[in-house]
């Protein structure tokens, strides 16, 4: 088995190709709601990218089918927003239900981890705010329960 030098492991790890894919998603996840504003993005989730197709979970049939007819004008203003760097340009958009589940369950699931953390600490009100707050004396934190609570009591 013959070593393989640092310099060329870095070489390939940095090329074009390898990387390409990653940069077309951290790029669209970023400016998503600023593409299909913010109503479509909290019923839509960027998955990936795959060959320069871009992957989409949508909420619903419905949602899927009414992107689909988007799907140009979407394709368009990612493409605009990308600056012309054609490394980053998308030739189709894929919408699909499939990973709409399993996408919320994680992010439900990293906040109910984050939330738990002993260091969590809730974002600090203004000043404003906490001057009222203070006044008031009542609390504002969030009410925070166990990941399994929601799913035991919802009926």
């Amino acid at each position: 088995m013959s070593l393989t030098g640092l310099p060329n492991i870095l070489h390939d790890i940095q090329s074009p190709n390898s990387w390409q894919q990653r940069r077309q998603y951290l790029f669209i996840l970023e400016k998503w709601s600023d593409i299909v504003g913010d109503l479509v993005a909290k019923q839509t989730c960027p998955m990936g990218v795959y060959q320069k197709n871009l992957q989409v979970a949508v909420s619903s049939s419905v949602w899927s089918q009414a992107l689909a007819f988007e799907r140009v004008r979407i394709l368009a203003k990612i493409n605009t927003l990308s600056g012309g760097d054609r490394s980053l340009a998308i030739t189709d958009i894929h919408f699909s239900t499939a990973k709409w589940a399993t996408q919320q369950q994680t992010i439900a699931q990293s906040k109910v981890m984050m939330e738990d953390h002993p260091s969590y600490l809730p974002a600090i009100a203004s000043s404003n705010h906490k001057s009222n707050h203070l006044k008031s004396n009542k609390t504002d934190a969030p009410v925070l329960k166990p990941h399994w609570f929601q799913f035991s009591h919802n009926k």
